[in-house]
């Protein structure tokens, strides 16, 4: 094979510079040179059980997948130097690989590449290198909203309300075609909710804990109606606006219930709470901002 097929089909004067890593569970790219950009991908069960190497050029991938999406590349010639501490992603996008599975990658990022005007210009840094640390980093992150309620308890609200929005979720685990994330994936309407209008959705929250109190505040200005799950916790600060101090709910919440749910968590932290049959209860909370107080 051709040495360097990936970074032949351009010339140009125009740089930027990017690094990546990948983690067992997830990706993350960004750029220290050029476009302030910022990229962080969840891997599917799947590509989990791929060798490093394979998962290192999946961070390659699908960060171009997420900048031709969302067209924040620009489609002017422009050289990458692509900093990685992986030697086999480097040698895969010089040389290729005897792998069908990994050059079937290979390819699509010269495809993609050609399609984006770049050329890509791996270089090979040491692990403890800061810029790779931070790529590094980004990888490893929790995702606050990769948990949701089971099927059966969704369900039995499904019922109830014709739900227009998920709004903490992702791909693998959005109970409602439109939905927004908290990284970029497929099919995400939408990067952090907040950024966005809520009014005159119906919406399915399982949120991010430590954005409770915010999602209430939010929710109290916007018009809307839906169901809201929080842990019942009575000592969070998140309870105060919720409940008053007789125990009554506040506006915009018309009723709860208490359950005890199966939690669905992509991340596999097993010191999470948050994973299988809970050992507390939570509360569903529904509410209706529509309504004036």
């Amino acid at each position: 094979m051709k040495s360097s097929f990936v970074a032949n089909h351009v010339r140009t004067n125009e740089e930027k510079i990017w690094a990546s890593d990948a983690s067992g569970y997830a990706t993350c790219a960004y750029s220290i040179k050029g476009d302030h950009l910022y990229f962080r991908g969840t891997l599917s069960k799947d590509e989990r059980m791929l060798s490093s190497g394979h998962r290192e050029l999946l961070a390659v991938a699908k960060t171009l997948t997420y900048y031709e999406h969302t067209g924040k590349i620009k489609n002017k010639a422009t050289n990458i130097y692509w900093l990685t501490d992986s030697q086999n992603m480097v040698t895969f996008l010089t040389k290729g690989s005897g792998k069908s599975h990994i050059q079937k990658e290979v390819f699509k990022i010269m495809i993609q590449c050609k399609r984006l005007n770049i050329r890509i210009i791996p270089i090979h840094l040491l692990r403890d290198d800061p810029r790779i640390k931070i790529a590094d980093d980004g990888s490893k992150t929790v995702d606050t909203d990769d948990w949701q309620i089971d099927d059966e308890t969704f369900q039995k609200n499904k019922d109830k309300y014709n739900f227009t929005i998920d709004l903490f979720a992702s791909d693998r685990n959005s109970k409602c075609k439109k939905f927004y994330s908290n990284f970029y994936c497929t099919n995400t309407s939408g990067i952090d909710a907040f950024s966005h209008s809520w009014d005159e959705e119906v919406a399915w929250i399982c949120p991010p804990i430590q954005e409770i109190t915010r999602i209430v505040r939010k929710l109290k200005i916007s018009r809307m109606n839906g169901v809201l799950f929080v842990p019942k916790w009575k000592t969070a600060d998140y309870w105060a606006e919720i409940f008053d101090d007789r125990n009554s709910l506040l506006w915009p919440f018309s009723s709860a219930e208490t359950c005890r749910p199966f939690i669905v968590q992509e991340t596999h932290n097993p010191r999470s709470p948050f994973s299988g049959r809970t050992k507390f209860d939570f509360i569903q909370l529904h509410f209706n901002s529509r309504l004036q107080r």
